[in-house]
Formats: C-alpha cells, sequence, structure tokens
C-alpha cells in the first residue's frame, strides 16, 4: 500500500469557490526582480505550487476551469517549533491543474497526486513568533503585488 503521511499544511479558501484541500507539500516566495544588482527592485511574488491528493483534482478543476478569481485563501501549517503559521492569499486563481501518477518500481512505490498552481495578488503571512527559531517576530508581513508595497 502507499503510504500517506499526515499533510504539511491545509488550503481552505472561501467566496465563489470554496475550497477545504490538505496539502502534501508546498512551494511559495518570493524574489527581487532586478537579479545581480546591488540596489532593491521590484518583488515578485512566485505562484504558490501544491501538492494534494489525487481526489482533490476535480475542485481545483472547476475552479480553474471557472476563470474567476478566489477572494480568499488561508494556508495553515506549523513553525518548526510546532507552531501555527498562515498564509492569506486574496484574488487567487488557480491557473493550472495536472494529475500526476507513476507505477511503482523497484526503487519506488506507486504515486498519484494533484498538482496545482495558484497565483494571486497580495499575500500576509501571521506567525505568533514564539520560538529562537523564528527570531520572535510577531506579525510577519505582506505585500501588494499591484502596488509593490508592504501591505
Amino acid at each position: 500500500s502507499v503510504y500517506a503521511g499526515q499533510p504539511v499544511a491545509t488550503l481552505a479558501c472561501s467566496g465563489g469557490t470554496s475550497l477545504s484541500i490538505n496539502l502534501s507539500h508546498f512551494d511559495l516566495g518570493v524574489s527581487d526582480s532586478t537579479s545581480g544588482s546591488s540596489t532593491g527592485g521590484t518583488a515578485v511574488l512566485m505562484p504558490l505550487t501544491l501538492h494534494a491528493s489525487l481526489g482533490s483534482f476535480g475542485a481545483l478543476f472547476q475552479a480553474q476551469a471557472s476563470g474567476s478569481a478566489i477572494p480568499s485563501c488561508i494556508l495553515t501549517t506549523q513553525d518548526s517549533g510546532g507552531n501555527t503559521l498562515q498564509f492569506t492569499l486574496q484574488s487567487v486563481v488557480v491557473s493550472n491543474v495536472t494529475a500526476v501518477a507513476s507505477a511503482a518500481t523497484s526503487v519506488s512505490q506507486r504515486a498519484a497526486y494533484t498538482k496545482a498552481t495558484l497565483t494571486y495578488a497580495t499575500v500576509h503571512v501571521t506567525n505568533p513568533g514564539t520560538g529562537v527559531d523564528d527570531g520572535g517576530a510577531s506579525e510577519g508581513g505582506g505585500w501588494d503585488i499591484g502596488a509593490n508595497k508592504s501591505s
């Protein structure tokens, strides 16, 4: 049988399209538009890439096919100290959904999951900041892509 570990995060979206999905993987970040420059440029938010169970394909497919932005999604996970960490994304669009499956081999188990990419207009990070590992900050911060400024 295929090992089904605990989810690393949950994604809950509301307004227009409602989604509630357990995630086995996610990737979210920001980069600077002026690569190699010593002065700061425009912040470029990278899309949220996620892996979820194959059963979530239908809901993500419907959200993508609708072509409408989802007003708000909250990605909830835990930091290395076990404290809740939330990423609140606004004006979210499911831009890509793929069903992925591979057969078992002598060195790997069978895999079947949904891979999706979501873009968004703003992100706000909330972290309780109670441990040594996170620098003790009580509030992360946010970014508005359109205005290219902190939110």
